[in-house]
């Protein structure tokens, strides 16, 4: 009997999930992460996709609301309707462009404070429509808008004069 899911292969990051199916060709929508991993969808040849595992993507279509991906082996729309809702993973050499566009990429990277060795990144959540980083630090973990004007992402985050009360205990 076959896995009902393969392990994510070493060297992948998680770079978006499929959606609501699409035709009945056996279409789904892509959400990808961020507007990066949503522009690289249609650079990239192949995809790991738990329960199918490595899958060729044998067209993506991009319209003005959504994006479409067509994978290999998914034929019907009863087939796509099973993989609603899983994530999809890429291998990291075969994203263009900078890493930091890349979401998943910031889990694990330092984070500073004004400058200052302050913590790490733990996780990352969405929350009513904004990602929220989850940091540990001095023993407590912290929620932090990544899209804050004071959130500066580099080769470590830097959150540079946070407002009063961010890193107080709940």
């Amino acid at each position: 009997m076959a896995p009902l899911s393969h392990p994510v292969p070493e060297g992948y990051s998680k770079i978006g999930t499929l959606g609501k199916t699409f035709k009945l060709e056996g279409g789904l929508r892509f959400y990808g992460l961020g507007q990066a991993e949503q522009a690289a969808i249609v650079e990239l040849k192949q995809v790991f996709v738990p329960p199918l595992g490595v899958v060729t993507l044998k067209r993506v279509e991009v319209m003005p609301q959504q994006t479409v991906l067509y994978l290999a082996g998914v034929l019907s729309i009863e087939a796509a309707k099973r993989l609603v809702n899983e994530p999809v993973y890429a291998p990291r050499t075969a994203l263009p462009g900078e890493a930091y566009g890349y979401i998943e990429a910031l889990i694990g990277r330092p984070v500073l404070r004004d400058g200052q060795p302050f913590g790490i990144v733990r996780d990352l959540l969405e929350a009513g429509g904004q990602r929220l980083l989850v940091v540990s630090a001095q023993g407590a973990k912290h929620l932090v808008p990544l899209a804050a004007p004071y959130v500066i992402v580099g080769d470590a985050i830097d959150i540079r004069n946070p407002p009063e009360g961010l890193f107080e205990p709940a």
